[in-house]
């Protein structure tokens, strides 16, 4: 999840780094790996 201004604490504690996201792309090209699932929304 990236970040926003307005995020309070509760919000904060789930937002990605632009690694993590980038990590979790790549991931999901990786058949082997068990992460079948990433949704995606206004990108």
């Amino acid at each position: 999840m990236t970040a926003s201004s307005s995020d309070g604490p509760q919000m904060a504690k789930h937002h990605t780094t632009k690694e993590q996201r980038r990590d979790l792309a790549q991931r999901m090209k990786n058949p082997q790996d068990e992460l079948k699932l990433v949704i995606v929304r206004d990108m």
